[in-house]
Protein backbone atom coordinates (compact mmCIF):
# COMPACT_ATOMS: atom_id res chain seq x y z
CA UNK A 1 0.00 0.00 0.00
CA UNK A 2 1.41 3.23 -1.27
CA UNK A 3 2.56 5.88 1.82
CA UNK A 4 0.85 9.03 1.91
CA UNK A 5 3.20 11.48 1.62
CA UNK A 6 3.88 13.79 4.79
CA UNK A 7 2.44 17.13 4.28
CA UNK A 8 5.15 18.59 6.75
CA UNK A 9 8.33 17.23 4.30
CA UNK A 10 6.46 17.98 1.13
CA UNK A 11 6.18 21.59 2.48
CA UNK A 12 9.79 21.90 2.95
CA UNK A 13 10.30 20.24 -0.27
CA UNK A 14 8.16 22.98 -1.89
CA UNK A 15 9.42 25.92 -0.12
CA UNK A 16 10.48 28.75 -2.38
CA UNK A 17 13.96 29.27 -3.40
CA UNK A 18 13.84 33.14 -1.95
CA UNK A 19 13.14 31.49 1.39
CA UNK A 20 15.83 28.42 1.19
CA UNK A 21 18.86 30.95 0.61
CA UNK A 22 18.33 32.65 3.84
CA UNK A 23 18.75 29.44 5.94
CA UNK A 24 22.09 28.90 7.96
CA UNK A 25 22.67 25.88 6.35
CA UNK A 26 22.57 26.59 3.35
CA UNK A 27 24.68 29.19 3.08
CA UNK A 28 27.35 26.90 5.00
CA UNK A 29 26.74 24.28 1.99
CA UNK A 30 27.31 27.30 -0.38
CA UNK A 31 30.63 29.10 1.04
CA UNK A 32 32.25 25.50 2.02
CA UNK A 33 33.74 25.52 -1.45
CA UNK A 34 35.30 28.94 -1.21
CA UNK A 35 36.01 28.58 2.00
CA UNK A 36 38.33 25.33 1.11
CA UNK A 37 39.34 26.96 -1.92
CA UNK A 38 40.74 30.31 -0.34
CA UNK A 39 42.68 28.31 2.34
CA UNK A 40 44.26 25.93 0.37
CA UNK A 41 45.09 28.21 -2.42
CA UNK A 42 47.06 30.28 0.44
CA UNK A 43 48.78 27.30 1.33
CA UNK A 44 49.70 26.94 -2.74
CA UNK A 45 50.44 30.09 -4.03
CA UNK A 46 53.11 30.55 -0.68
CA UNK A 47 54.71 34.01 -0.58
CA UNK A 48 52.78 35.00 -3.97
CA UNK A 49 49.69 34.57 -2.05
CA UNK A 50 47.94 37.42 -1.30
CA UNK A 51 45.99 37.19 2.17
CA UNK A 52 42.15 39.22 2.61
CA UNK A 53 43.08 42.38 4.47
CA UNK A 54 40.98 41.34 7.80
CA UNK A 55 42.09 37.82 7.66
CA UNK A 56 45.72 39.03 7.60
CA UNK A 57 44.89 41.96 10.27
CA UNK A 58 43.27 38.57 12.76
CA UNK A 59 46.02 36.38 11.81
CA UNK A 60 48.70 38.63 13.20
CA UNK A 61 46.92 39.23 16.31
CA UNK A 62 46.90 35.32 16.93
CA UNK A 63 50.37 34.97 15.91
CA UNK A 64 51.59 37.74 18.60
CA UNK A 65 48.95 35.61 21.14
CA UNK A 66 50.72 32.68 20.90
CA UNK A 67 48.52 31.14 18.77
CA UNK A 68 51.24 31.03 15.33
CA UNK A 69 48.80 29.90 12.32
CA UNK A 70 45.82 28.67 13.51
CA UNK A 71 42.71 28.70 10.89
CA UNK A 72 40.36 30.31 13.37
CA UNK A 73 38.89 32.53 11.30
CA UNK A 74 37.30 29.12 9.23
CA UNK A 75 36.77 27.72 12.30
CA UNK A 76 34.33 30.95 13.56
CA UNK A 77 32.68 30.64 10.08
CA UNK A 78 31.60 26.99 10.36
CA UNK A 79 30.51 27.50 13.94
CA UNK A 80 28.35 30.72 13.80
CA UNK A 81 26.21 29.55 10.77
CA UNK A 82 26.59 26.03 12.83
CA UNK A 83 24.97 27.83 15.99
CA UNK A 84 22.57 30.13 14.00
CA UNK A 85 21.18 27.10 12.47
CA UNK A 86 20.73 25.57 15.69
CA UNK A 87 19.11 28.51 17.35
CA UNK A 88 16.45 28.25 14.55
CA UNK A 89 16.10 24.90 14.90
CA UNK A 90 15.91 24.03 11.64
CA UNK A 91 15.93 21.02 9.40
CA UNK A 92 19.48 19.72 8.05
CA UNK A 93 18.54 18.99 4.34
CA UNK A 94 18.07 21.23 1.24
CA UNK A 95 17.96 20.68 -2.54
CA UNK A 96 21.39 21.11 -4.01
CA UNK A 97 20.40 22.74 -7.30
CA UNK A 98 19.69 26.03 -4.70
CA UNK A 99 23.16 26.39 -4.24
CA UNK A 100 22.95 26.42 -8.67
CA UNK A 101 20.74 29.28 -8.25
CA UNK A 102 22.74 30.60 -5.30
CA UNK A 103 25.72 30.90 -7.58
CA UNK A 104 23.85 32.59 -10.88
CA UNK A 105 22.10 35.21 -7.98
CA UNK A 106 25.42 35.53 -6.98
CA UNK A 107 27.08 36.27 -10.32
CA UNK A 108 23.89 38.36 -11.58
CA UNK A 109 23.72 41.04 -8.29
CA UNK A 110 27.73 41.14 -8.72
CA UNK A 111 27.41 42.30 -12.67
CA UNK A 112 25.03 45.09 -10.94
CA UNK A 113 27.74 46.06 -8.93
CA UNK A 114 30.10 46.37 -11.11
CA UNK A 115 28.27 48.28 -13.38
CA UNK A 116 27.10 50.71 -10.39
CA UNK A 117 30.93 50.93 -9.53
CA UNK A 118 31.71 52.07 -13.19
CA UNK A 119 28.50 54.53 -13.59
CA UNK A 120 30.28 55.83 -10.37
CA UNK A 121 33.58 55.95 -11.70
CA UNK A 122 32.25 58.70 -14.42
CA UNK A 123 30.37 60.06 -12.10
CA UNK A 124 33.46 61.15 -10.08
CA UNK A 125 35.55 61.37 -12.45
CA UNK A 126 38.19 60.32 -10.40
CA UNK A 127 40.72 57.40 -11.73
CA UNK A 128 41.76 56.21 -7.97
CA UNK A 129 37.92 54.60 -7.79
CA UNK A 130 38.79 52.45 -10.90
CA UNK A 131 38.25 48.70 -10.67
CA UNK A 132 41.10 46.39 -10.79
CA UNK A 133 41.74 45.40 -14.30
CA UNK A 134 44.06 42.11 -14.75
CA UNK A 135 42.41 40.61 -18.33
CA UNK A 136 41.42 37.80 -19.35
CA UNK A 137 45.19 37.46 -21.43
CA UNK A 138 46.17 37.06 -18.03
CA UNK A 139 44.19 34.45 -16.77
CA UNK A 140 46.84 31.51 -16.20
CA UNK A 141 49.34 34.36 -14.56
CA UNK A 142 49.99 33.69 -11.08
CA UNK A 143 49.05 37.12 -10.08
CA UNK A 144 45.53 36.38 -11.63
CA UNK A 145 44.94 33.04 -9.06
CA UNK A 146 46.60 35.27 -6.33
CA UNK A 147 44.00 38.29 -7.13
CA UNK A 148 41.25 35.42 -7.28
CA UNK A 149 42.38 33.89 -4.44
CA UNK A 150 42.34 37.09 -1.91
CA UNK A 151 39.01 37.82 -3.64
CA UNK A 152 37.16 34.60 -2.47
CA UNK A 153 38.42 35.59 1.07
CA UNK A 154 36.94 39.12 1.17
CA UNK A 155 33.98 37.39 0.14
CA UNK A 156 33.79 35.51 3.14
CA UNK A 157 35.59 37.28 6.06
CA UNK A 158 34.56 40.81 5.41
CA UNK A 159 31.02 39.38 4.79
CA UNK A 160 31.53 37.12 8.54
CA UNK A 161 33.03 40.22 10.36
CA UNK A 162 30.44 43.04 8.96
CA UNK A 163 27.48 41.03 8.51
CA UNK A 164 27.23 38.28 10.67
CA UNK A 165 29.59 39.72 13.59
CA UNK A 166 28.08 43.58 13.07
CA UNK A 167 24.97 43.36 11.09
CA UNK A 168 23.07 40.46 12.66
CA UNK A 169 23.48 40.86 16.33
CA UNK A 170 22.22 44.61 15.61
CA UNK A 171 18.97 42.70 13.40
CA UNK A 172 18.49 40.42 16.41
CA UNK A 173 18.40 43.21 19.42
CA UNK A 174 15.98 45.36 17.28
CA UNK A 175 13.37 42.71 16.36
CA UNK A 176 13.28 41.77 20.10
CA UNK A 177 11.79 45.12 21.73
CA UNK A 178 12.98 48.14 20.33
CA UNK A 179 9.84 50.42 19.22
CA UNK A 180 12.11 51.76 15.96
CA UNK A 181 13.66 48.46 14.62
CA UNK A 182 13.74 49.91 11.04
CA UNK A 183 15.56 53.07 12.51
CA UNK A 184 18.02 50.87 14.18
CA UNK A 185 18.79 48.60 11.41
CA UNK A 186 19.14 51.19 8.97
CA UNK A 187 21.29 52.98 11.75
CA UNK A 188 23.32 49.61 12.09
CA UNK A 189 23.95 49.54 7.96
CA UNK A 190 25.18 52.91 7.63
CA UNK A 191 26.98 52.45 10.96
CA UNK A 192 28.83 48.82 9.80
CA UNK A 193 29.08 50.44 6.43
CA UNK A 194 31.13 53.29 7.37
CA UNK A 195 33.62 51.33 9.07
CA UNK A 196 33.64 48.79 6.13
CA UNK A 197 35.09 51.46 3.86
CA UNK A 198 37.45 52.83 6.49
CA UNK A 199 39.08 49.37 7.50
CA UNK A 200 40.39 49.53 3.80
CA UNK A 201 42.66 52.61 4.45
CA UNK A 202 45.85 53.62 6.35
CA UNK A 203 43.99 55.79 8.86
CA UNK A 204 42.22 52.31 10.32
CA UNK A 205 44.41 49.55 8.78
CA UNK A 206 48.33 49.78 8.76
CA UNK A 207 48.02 47.57 5.83
CA UNK A 208 45.10 49.78 3.87
CA UNK A 209 46.08 52.46 0.77
CA UNK A 210 45.74 56.03 1.35
CA UNK A 211 42.90 57.73 1.81
CA UNK A 212 40.47 59.53 -1.17
CA UNK A 213 36.78 60.41 -1.58
CA UNK A 214 36.11 58.82 -4.47
CA UNK A 215 37.05 55.06 -3.59
CA UNK A 216 35.58 55.50 0.09
CA UNK A 217 31.90 55.94 -1.70
CA UNK A 218 32.30 53.28 -4.09
CA UNK A 219 33.51 50.93 -0.76
CA UNK A 220 30.70 52.61 1.28
CA UNK A 221 27.81 51.97 -0.86
CA UNK A 222 29.02 48.60 -1.76
CA UNK A 223 28.50 47.83 1.74
CA UNK A 224 25.25 48.95 1.59
CA UNK A 225 24.02 46.84 -1.09
CA UNK A 226 25.83 43.81 0.63
CA UNK A 227 23.93 45.10 3.63
CA UNK A 228 21.03 44.57 1.57
CA UNK A 229 21.66 41.56 0.04
CA UNK A 230 22.58 39.69 3.30
CA UNK A 231 19.17 41.18 4.44
CA UNK A 232 17.00 40.00 2.12
CA UNK A 233 18.60 37.35 0.73
CA UNK A 234 20.90 35.65 3.11
CA UNK A 235 24.33 35.17 4.22
CA UNK A 236 25.78 33.08 1.87
CA UNK A 237 24.36 35.05 -1.66
CA UNK A 238 25.82 38.36 -0.02
CA UNK A 239 29.33 36.29 0.48
CA UNK A 240 28.74 34.96 -3.30
CA UNK A 241 27.89 38.43 -4.20
CA UNK A 242 31.15 40.12 -2.98
CA UNK A 243 33.63 37.31 -4.56
CA UNK A 244 31.63 37.78 -7.56
CA UNK A 245 32.09 40.95 -7.72
CA UNK A 246 35.75 41.41 -7.01
CA UNK A 247 36.40 38.49 -9.50
CA UNK A 248 34.28 40.87 -12.14
CA UNK A 249 36.61 43.67 -11.36
CA UNK A 250 39.53 41.27 -13.16
CA UNK A 251 37.72 40.81 -16.43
Amino acid sequence: MEQPLDSQKLDQFLRPYPLETRRPIVSLAFIAPMLLLYELGILLLGNQAIRNGLDEMFRAQMYRMGLGEMIILPIITVAILLSWHHLQKDRWSFRPRILAGMVVESIFLGLILLWAAKAQQVLFDDSTVSVLSVGLNQFYSVQWWSNTVAFLGAGIYEELVFRLLMLLPIVWIASQTIKFRKLVIIAGVVLTSLLFAMLHYQLLNPAGVSFEWGSFMIRFLASIFFCVVFLGRGFGVAVGTHAAYDVLTQL
